[in-house]
């Protein structure tokens, strides 16, 4: 199974994890608050029972939580704790968590959890995060049990020089241009497929390559034709994910998307994801963000508002109440300029983050949500700062909580 966190504004504390719950019960995003804790439900009762209380911990931890707060962190974690090391005594078990350095703090805590506590099962933590992460953790698996860290390093220039060489052989282009491309690379291995398919789609010339990835992308996106190019723009500003039901409402060749899409995917732009957190749409991840907010960044400002507001309505029809998109509603309701709905959105996100003890995650909505809020409407702003004074004690109260859980936690083994 495998989850990934995605950037600051966009995401539900845990998110990673819980998008691992979700498929573990076949949960949809687009599924009713009501049938998707009815699915979880049923899987943790299959996977744990007896554990009465697990279903509720777990529906707090991944955004389908509406029964009122446990007393501290510790008990949903050793929930978490418990559906883990149950999969893995059924069967050897892997973890993927991509892009972790997006990922809140309770995130990280509850992967550190697991993986110092989860022993004597075949079960393999699998984290994958830019640097940027040791900048908030600089300690980040230091002291766990088993713990093992690759660094990814450039390639050396004869692995990079075999490497162009592959892609250009690949795509029909000159072999003899590999020494250059790997070159101007300095053996980055994302750069050098880029390289490989702008020379391919003659996008560039060999004698005039860009200095920086981002010129290649955009050398590339310059020659698309204009309906992929529209298609691959309007997917930027869905995200990293997106639907192709999203891109249908603001395409204007709608009966086109699905072959524009297949195209795209064919020049390696974007991939095709199984399984889709929207029943019935198909779901696709741009090949590297870079390529993503080059595509973004393209788009004028008027136009993204226009699309933003597209795609939050299509999230809200497709996802109706669940608590795990509000974030990701937020965010495009205030790009597409209606600070109202975001607010909603963000005080929703807000209190799912809190029940699950996301403490911090949840002060930092309600410090978003009171910045869209005008001084005029005092009686909401004082409702939010109370709200956000709540979370912010149960933050400050945080270790000496957990303390006391790990005395009076039972321990599975």
């Amino acid at each position: 199974m495998g989850g990934r966190a995605i950037p600051y504004g966009r995401h539900s504390a845990y998110g990673a994890f819980g998008q691992q719950v979700k498929q573990l019960a076949e949960i949809f995003d687009s599924d009713s608050p009501e049938a998707a804790a009815e699915k979880l439900q049923q899987a943790v009762t299959e996977i744990l029972p007896g554990a009465e209380e697990a279903g509720d911990h777990l529906a707090m931890l991944v955004g389908l939580g509406h029964s009122e707060d446990v007393a501290d962190r510790q008990i949903l974690f050793f929930t978490a704790r418990q559906l883990v090391e149950a999969l893995a005594r059924e069967r050897p078990t892997i973890l993927l968590f991509e892009d972790i350095h997006w990922a809140d703090a309770g995130m990280l805590d509850l992967l550190e959890l697991l993986a110092s506590r989860v022993q004597d099962v075949p079960l393999l933590l699998l984290t994958l995060a830019r640097p940027d992460l040791l900048e908030t953790r600089p300690g980040w698996g230091g002291g766990l049990p088993a713990y093992t860290a690759l660094a990814l390093e450039p390639l050396r220039e004869e692995d990079a020089t075999e490497l162009a060489a592959h892609l250009l052989e690949e795509s029909d282009a000159a072999g003899d241009y590999a020494a250059q491309l790997a070159e101007a690379s300095e053996g980055n291995p994302l750069f050098i497929e880029e390289l490989a398919a702008s020379v391919a789609e003659r996008a560039t010339l060999v004698g005039e390559l860009p200095t920086n990835i981002r010129g290649v992308v955009s050398a590339r996106l310059d020659i698309l034709p204009p309906s992929e190019r529209a298609v691959l723009l309007d997917a930027s500003v869905v995200g990293k994910v997106f639907w192709r039901g999203a891109l249908t409402e603001m395409s204007a060749d709608r009966d086109r998307v699905s072959e524009l899409l297949d195209s795209l995917e064919g020049r390696d732009f974007v991939r095709r994801e199984v399984p889709s957190r929207i029943q019935g749409d198909q779901q696709f991840v741009f090949k590297h963000r870079l390529i993503r907010d080059v595509a973004y960044a393209t788009l004028p400002r008027a136009l993204r508002r226009q699309r933003h507001e597209a795609v939050a309505n299509f999230l809200e029809r497709a996802t109706g109440e669940m608590a795990d998109t509000a974030a990701a509603l937020a965010h495009h309701w205030r790009e597409a300029g209606n600070d109202e709905r975001a607010v909603h959105h963000l005080l929703a996100a807000a209190d799912q983050a809190g029940r699950g003890w996301a403490k911090k995650h949840a002060v930092e909505l309600y410090n978003e949500a009171l910045s869209l809020v005008p001084e005029a409407e005092v009686e909401k702003r004082r409702e939010i700062n109370r709200l956000r004074a709540i979370a912010a004690t149960a933050l400050y109260h945080v270790p000496d909580a957990e303390s006391i859980g790990r005395q009076t936690q039972p321990d599975p083994t």
